[in-house]
């Protein structure tokens, strides 16, 4: 598993320099218009699509054929992938709420403002992983886009109907209920994940 990772880590550290000019743009506009969302959002893209990244290379070298002669289960090699998923999602978190705290000097905020980009990242790529997994990169691709614009065109047609969002009151009273959820569909995710590339033919 620990090799898995390494893996992985080593790949996206060919990247390592572009990433650091979008997240530095993405801080320039948020720091200009003194809104930490542009950069959260950002952050929230980029570790919902690093773990594709890494996907991408994998299919490229055919490295789950080899993969498997070695030591290594399915199963492995899919927990994996969402282990790192969660490690790049928290990173992100954590660096969204620092830059944040930077810019609107509010810890409470800042905290939720990270937090809730995270709980998106996780939900984001729950439902994005186990579609790669069953379609492969380049057609589970476009699945991105539907993704992180679902969200948006979902807001808009409650505001074209006239259905009220949801209040404060109402996101206080589920505050607990929320993490049950992501909880639930990131174990569901995986779940399916592992089932469809136990069954897929390499």
């Amino acid at each position: 598993m620990k090799g898995l990772l390494l893996k992985d880590l080593v790949n996206l550290k060919q990247q390592t320099k572009i990433y650091i000019i979008v997240i530095a743009i993405w801080l320039a506009i948020a720091l200009t218009s003194q809104d930490g969302s542009f950069l959260g959002g950002m952050i929230c893209v980029l570790s919902v699509m690093l773990p594709i990244t890494t996907l991408s290379y994998d299919e490229k070298a055919k490295w789950d054929k080899y993969a498997l002669s070695m030591p290594v289960s399915r199963k492995q090699v899919v927990v994996s992938k969402y282990i790192l998923a969660l490690a790049l999602s928290f990173t992100g978190c954590l660096i969204s709420f620092a830059f944040n705290l930077f810019i609107t000097k509010d810890a409470n905020q800042s905290m939720l403002m990270s937090l809730m980009f995270w709980a998106f990242s996780i939900v984001a790529f729950s439902v994005i992983l186990p579609l790669i997994y069953k379609l492969g990169v380049e057609k589970g691709r476009a699945m991105i886009l539907v993704v992180f614009l679902a969200p948006t065109v979902l807001v808009i047609l409650l505001s074209k109907l006239n259905i009220p969002l949801p209040s404060k009151e109402f996101l206080y009273n589920i505050k607990f209920v929320i993490p049950v959820f992501i909880i639930a569909a990131l174990i569901l995710s995986c779940y399916v994940s592992i089932k469809i590339f136990t069954n897929k033919d390499l």
